[in-house]
């Protein structure tokens, strides 16, 4: 199944296999409070590849996503949202742009309870210096009106019900599509691809 194992709860390590989406960490019970992200980092500019799966029993998202970031603080984490979000192991990667220098990532948690996805680095982040965090990654075309989800509409030339993934991502839903700082104070640029078949058209 490409979606995540919910009852699987050990931290993870990029490597050749497929990470599952799941709360390692903060799923004690009582209400959580500290819900926003640390400071440390301020996101700048999202590469961002999404190409949903309108199929019967396969309603999902291939994602690939590059985030430029500044580091404001020296910090050995990179944390940001994410929700019900499959990482492809070998495909995450962060690079110290302005050293042209991978930065090594020791493994990866998920708080499930802040609906965080924390990234443990060998080193720290150097303040005052440009990261790029690169991964790629399957989602859910989700039925909750949030996120990226599917609806349906009438054709009016043959009568039929048919599909159609829409996109609610305000005010805290982005995070459910794509790994990203999905909170109104980090705000930056985005370059957006879409993927479709040739009988489907985009809308934005």
């Amino acid at each position: 199944s490409p979606f995540p194992d919910n009852h699987h709860s050990s931290p993870h390590r990029p490597g050749p296999s497929r990470a599952r989406s799941d709360s390692s960490i903060g799923s004690k019970t009582g209400r959580v409070t500290d819900v926003r992200l640390p400071r440390h980092l301020t996101p700048e500019k999202y590469h961002l590849e999404l190409v949903p799966f309108i199929v019967p029993g396969n309603l999902t998202i291939r994602g690939k996503v590059g985030i430029e970031m500044l580091c404001n603080l020296a910090a050995s984490n990179v944390t940001l949202h994410a929700v019900d979000i499959d990482i492809e192991n070998s495909t995450l990667t962060l690079e110290n742009l302005d050293k042209d220098q991978k930065v090594q990532i020791v493994r990866y948690d998920y708080d499930k309870a802040r609906e965080f996805l924390i990234l443990h680095l060998e080193q720290k982040l150097s303040a005052g210096s440009r990261y790029l965090l690169s991964l790629q990654f399957t989602s859910k075309l989700r039925d909750d009106l949030t996120g990226f989800y599917v609806s349906s509409y009438k054709d009016h030339k043959t009568g039929k019900k048919e599909q159609m993934a829409m996109s609610q991502f305000q005010i805290a839903h982005a995070r459910k599509a794509f790994p990203c700082f999905d909170e109104p104070g980090l705000k930056a640029r985005f370059n957006v691809s879409l993927g479709r078949t040739n009988k489907m058209t985009s809308m934005s």
